[in-house]
Formats: C-alpha cells, structure tokens, sequence
C-alpha cells in the first residue's frame, strides 16, 4: 500500500514457516501481524525503508545479545513431550490446525475428545484394536487465530481470547510453551497436549484460564 503497509498470503501450498520468515525479514520489527485467512495465514505489517538497513544490523545485533540472555528451557520435543505430559493417544492437526484427530484406545479418545472437541465428534470410527475421533477444536486450542504474536526468542508463539479470558501457547518446545502459559494463567486451569502437524512435525499446545489482572 502508498502508506508503506503490506500484506503476504501463501501461494499453493507455501508452508506457514516460510511465509512468517518473509514478513519478519521485509517488515520493520515488531509490526507483524497474522491470522487464518480463506486460504491460509495471512501476515500483516509494515515495510522497512532501505535508509533503515544499518538500523536493521544493530537491532539483529541487540536480538542476538538478548537471546544469549534468554532463560534457557530443557530441550522437550516430538514423542519425548507426548511421554511427558502422558499422552495415552496419537494426535493430528487436520484442515490447518482447525480439526483434531484422535486414534488410541476407545476410553482415551472419549476422554480426549471431551477436552479438545467442540460439539459432537464428526467422525467416531472403531479401526482394528484402535479406536478414531474426529472433531472440530474448542477455540482455545485452535492453532492459528486472530491475535496471535510471535514466535518469541523461545519459539513460542502466543494468542489470547479476550472473550473467553482463555491463553494459548504452541510450540515446539514443551518446557518452553509451558513455561509461558503458566506465567499468566490460573493454578488448575491449564492442559497440554502435543499434536503431529504435517508440515511442521510436533506442535507442543498449552492452553488455560487467564489470570485476574
């Protein structure tokens, strides 16, 4: 646009990665801003001057420097975080991150689904030994939404639901995202789960209550 805003959208089937890379390095910092489109995640911002490369240098120097000084998490990640958190039950983003399925034994997908699935289930499937739900998510634990910032210098990414006074954290990292719901989220309140998501591997979810400012 003339006023020097952009907006990105993917081509095909441009991973959400790559597309959030792009707007970081094109846009002046901190002015990034994404949410799930039609067709996809959609990144907003505004675009840098080129009077402001050497600015550019000395801030990616000032974050290089402030991420050294980051408080470092124990590495948890992929089926280490699913035995960590206890996970009796395979779990997969489908339709980006909108619907959930779940395959393991019937009494745990039931369970599961209680926590995770919106409604009723649209797709409850006995396979073999192993029991299959699908459903839509309960909007906390949706992957992508309006709102949402990040990724952080720990690779957390951060969406809050001013409605449902809900707080949602993904990530990679299991000590990582867990570590930032718990900050602002009531005692009790939290769940954790770990998702396979076909274009990004293991997606660690934590999502709670907020806390009473």
């Amino acid at each position: 646009k003339s006023d020097g805003r952009f907006k990105l959208v993917p081509l095909g089937v441009t991973p959400n990665a790559l597309l959030e890379q792009v707007a970081q390095l094109i846009a002046r910092p901190d002015s990034v801003s994404s949410e799930e489109g039609q067709h996809g995640l959609i990144c907003r911002g505004e675009l840098r001057n080129p009077a402001e490369s050497a600015e550019s240098e000395t801030t990616a120097e000032q974050t290089e420097t402030e991420g050294a000084a980051t408080e470092e998490f124990e590495l948890v990640t992929g089926l280490d975080a699913v035995a960590a958190v206890r996970q009796k039950v395979n779990m997969e983003f489908m339709d980006r991150g909108v619907k959930v399925r779940i395959q393991g034994k019937r009494k745990d997908c039931e369970e599961t689904a209680k926590r995770l699935i919106k409604g009723t289930p649209t797709a409850a499937t006995q396979k073999g030994a192993k029991y299959l739900i699908e459903g839509n998510l309960v909007k906390s634990y949706l992957r992508k939404g309006a709102h949402q910032q990040g990724p952080d210098a720990n690779g957390v990414c951060f969406r809050e639901d001013a409605a449902e006074r809900s707080v949602t954290t993904f990530g990679e990292n299991l000590t990582a995202v867990q570590a930032a719901c718990t900050a602002v989220c009531k005692e009790g309140t939290m769940f954790t789960i770990v998702v396979k998501d076909r274009t990004a591997g293991y997606i660690v979810v934590s999502s709670g209550r907020r806390r009473l400012l």
